[in-house]
């Protein structure tokens, strides 16, 4: 049964279980709405929220120690801190759909981001992405991935490898970033090409709003 082994919908495999526990005995799936993670919580320092939809309260523990189930996140992930936080839920989650998402301080590998980021739209990123070689993914190859995008708040690394002297260049030639109703950029290098992207802020009021804030903050 397709269904049983790899459910498609997660509203479907929520009423399944809830009417017969049957289904989630031969595979435990359990569908949240949110994931979080930081300091402030305890018991592994992941929650979720109790109600129907994200409400930012957090108020539900997970426990993984005593029960070997997997996670369904469909609206939302909020990693913040921990460095491998994320790398070591993967293995838990069997499914992120999640449209909204913070990652601050993970390290992550192409794939493993892919995974997470499937279905996000609008994020905020501070987190290193790997290749296969180990080095460290440029912004415009984390943009380029991720197509659906309608927004994105992102803070270059400390140590600028995610920078290249293609970087802005590449960005503004990407036809999905053109439809960006809203880009924040932080702890943007020096060398960073602003003069070019400047020209490209023209296309989007909220663009040139969000953006040349952060950048004057920054020199």
């Amino acid at each position: 049964m397709d269904m049983l082994k790899n459910p498609k919908s997660s509203k479907l495999w929520k009423k399944l279980i809830q009417s017969c526990k049957w289904f989630f005995d031969k595979n435990p799936i359990v569908v949240i709405q949110c994931l979080h993670f930081d300091n402030f919580y305890k018991i592994n320092g992941v929650s979720t929220c109790s109600t129907q939809h994200c409400n930012g309260v957090h108020d539900r523990p997970i426990n993984f120690i005593r029960t070997p189930f997997k996670l369904w996140i469909t609206e939302s992930l909020d990693i913040i801190g921990g460095d491998i936080i994320a790398k070591c839920l993967i293995p838990r989650i069997y499914k992120c759909d999640a449209e909204d998402m913070n990652l601050f301080r993970q390290s992550l590998t192409v794939d493993e981001f892919a995974f997470l980021t499937n279905k996000v739209l609008d994020p905020t990123f501070a987190t290193w992405i790997s290749d296969k070689n180990k080095k460290v993914v440029s912004f415009e190859k984390i943009l380029e991935s991720l197509p659906q995008l309608q927004a994105i708040s992102y803070s270059f690394m400390s140590d600028r490898l995610d920078v290249t002297p293609d970087t802005v260049k590449k960005i503004v030639e990407m036809e999905h970033v053109k439809k960006f109703y809203h880009m924040t950029l932080q702890n943007i290098p020096p060398y960073f090409d602003f003069d070019a992207f400047s020209k490209f802020m023209l296309v989007s009021f909220f663009l040139s709003l969000f953006v040349s804030c952060l950048y004057t903050r920054q020199c």
